[in-house]
């Protein structure tokens, strides 16, 4: 698409020299975009030679601003006017000794990307290596009613309740929901923004363990698609049937391949662990003839 033309700027000032602050005032008037450059000014009017139509007034016009060459930027400050010639030699001034006091840092920022950091590396301990990231695998199924109708009125009564308690007056709850779900039939939507995924004739959700257990909380798209954030400890709830915890590992000294998958079933009555362990060696070389 073809972009209007836009006047340069025909202010003239000396280009300022390594450590010189220059105070920049950018903005517009009613019918005028002005830039302050210390004392040098220059003022166009919006819609004169052809010009592109005015300046909405919001932040969309810091995207005309183009830097060239190295500079530090102290923080932007935003006023509802341009400030008059008085009102921009007073903050100039009353800021000058400060910002002098600011040299910037000691080793300067072409030789900070010139010169490279020396890093440490550690060599493998152990008889194996991971080969590629642990996984949690959980299967959850979707919310349903009870066994029984009792237990149905238990929950109920029990939300009434808190929501009673800790939902009136000052406070309020708008995502109140029930305080216990059972599990019904297998979820095959969407859960924690992950989308279910065909595991061994089962539909699952699959995350990177360190991804879990590294981070208190993930910014992840709900079920309507808007971005949420989430606390890690809400990964597993009451619909969790069961957790996986699957990493293969790998000796280089024996050429050995190791499955380990633990795993965690919360169908029954309490949580039942168990663990499985297989070794893979790969046939090649001279063990090819033998």
């Amino acid at each position: 698409a073809m972009r209007p033309r836009l006047p340069s700027a025909d202010a003239t000032a000396r280009i300022p020299v390594p450590g010189q602050k220059v105070l920049i005032v950018l903005g517009r008037t009613q019918n005028q975009v002005k830039l302050n450059a210390d004392t040098v000014s220059n003022a166009d009017w919006v819609t004169s030679n052809g010009g592109p139509p005015p300046i909405r007034p919001n932040k969309g016009f810091l995207r005309v601003i183009n830097v060239h060459g190295n500079i530090r930027l102290s923080p932007f400050v935003l006023s509802s006017a341009y400030l008059s010639p008085g009102e921009i030699a007073i903050v100039r001034y009353a800021e000058l000794e400060e910002q002098q006091m600011r040299p910037g840092t000691s080793v300067r920022f072409q030789n900070q990307v010139a010169r490279q950091v020396e890093r440490g590396m550690k060599t493998f301990s152990q008889k194996s290596m991971l080969v590629a990231p642990p996984l949690l695998i959980q299967h959850r199924r979707i919310g349903g009613p009870c066994p029984s109708k009792f237990a149905d009125n238990v929950i109920s009564e029990y939300a009434s309740t808190a929501k009673q308690m800790h939902c009136s007056g000052l406070y309020d709850c708008p995502n109140f929901g029930k305080l216990y779900q059972c599990p019904g039939n297998a979820d095959e939507g969407s859960w924690f923004g992950l989308p279910s995924e065909m595991y061994f004739g089962e539909k699952v959700f699959v995350e990177y363990l360190s991804i879990i257990s590294d981070n208190p909380f993930l910014v992840r798209k709900d079920r309507d698609a808007q971005p949420e954030v989430m606390a890690t400890a809400d990964f597993m709830d009451t619909l969790t049937t069961k957790v996986e915890i699957a990493a293969i590992f790998f000796s280089l000294e024996f050429g050995i391949t190791t499955s380990l998958k633990i795993t965690f079933d919360t169908q029954g009555g309490r949580v039942k662990a168990s663990k499985a362990v297989k070794h893979y060696v790969a046939l090649a070389d001279n063990e090819l003839s033998t």
